[in-house]
């Protein structure tokens, strides 16, 4: 089965590689089915599918934790602009 979400250090080379490969797999079959505007749609349906697949299960969930972790870390105090950046910068 195809690796839906990729681990830490992962690189999704391999997910692309292999979603662009099942996407002209498509495009080509839908050619030979439907007419050529009716192909279109479709290969336009099927990127539209992921890229909402990709909103719900990739992009809501890490925008939920980053505002979740924002309204629990404490409110800023005084000190320079570089001294709260320092605070945040990978160690």
């Amino acid at each position: 089965l195809l690796p839906l979400r990729l681990g830490p250090g992962q690189t999704p080379a391999l997910l692309g590689l292999i979603l662009f490969v099942l996407l002209i797999a498509a495009a080509y079959g839908f050619s030979k089915v439907f007419s050529g505007r009716g192909a279109y749609l479709h290969v336009g349906a099927v990127i539209g599918t992921i890229m909402v697949g990709n909103v719900f299960r990739i992009i809501m969930p890490a925008q939920r934790a980053l505002v979740a972790a924002i309204r629990r870390a404490p409110r800023a105090g005084p000190g320079t602009a570089g001294q709260r950046l320092a605070a945040f910068a990978p160690q």
